[in-house]
């Protein structure tokens, strides 16, 4: 979309820990589809996984858009 109206998109470099949360997230979403931890656990996992990967995401954003 970026490139697409004109705008500058930089290249993010190598990363361990984006690999990581791509990690925990997919172990995140298999463990909400289980019927083994319950409705509640699952929500708890789920906020604490997605507050560090949405900032995580912000970060690599604001890093392909060139404001960091």
């Amino acid at each position: 979309w970026r490139r697409h109206r004109g705008l500058a998109v930089a290249d993010l470099a190598p990363s361990q820990f984006r690999r990581a949360t791509g990690a925990v997230i997919m172990s995140t979403v298999f463990l909400a589809l289980l019927p083994v931890p319950g409705p509640e656990l699952s929500r708890t996992i789920a906020w604490l996984v997605s507050v560090p990967v949405l900032a995580h995401f912000l970060w690599d954003w604001l890093s392909v858009s060139g404001r960091v």
